[in-house]
């Protein structure tokens, strides 16, 4: 089933911490939605942990991310998975507990 505009504004939602806090409208793009979001928006793991919260809440939440850049802003593009543990690993989306073991185990 594919990605509702709803279930992007709840996800772009937490992520800005409120809709206020957009950068841009959400937007939809091919099988998902995406936003831009400013290039100097620090997209890392610590100081400002935006790379972090979206990468945890994808997992979380089974969303594909997907980061590029768009001119001279980012483009952040998340897309709806089905997180089921029967089918093959690169066909789902998995939990960040079996995405660290896999790092762990697979570097």
């Amino acid at each position: 089933m594919p990605m509702t505009y709803d279930e992007a504004f709840e996800f772009f939602d937490k992520h800005y911490r409120g809709e206020w806090h957009f950068p841009y409208p959400i937007k939809k793009c091919g099988g998902g939605w995406s936003m831009l979001c400013h290039s100097k928006e620090n997209l890392s793991t610590y100081d400002n942990n935006n790379l972090t919260r979206l990468v945890l809440r994808a997992h979380h939440e089974a969303y594909r991310l997907h980061i590029e850049s768009a001119g001279n802003k980012m483009k952040i593009v998340i897309y709806k998975r089905v997180r089921d543990p029967e089918e093959r690993y690169y066909r789902r989306h998995p939990s960040i507990e079996e995405a660290i073991e896999h790092w762990l185990e697979c570097g």
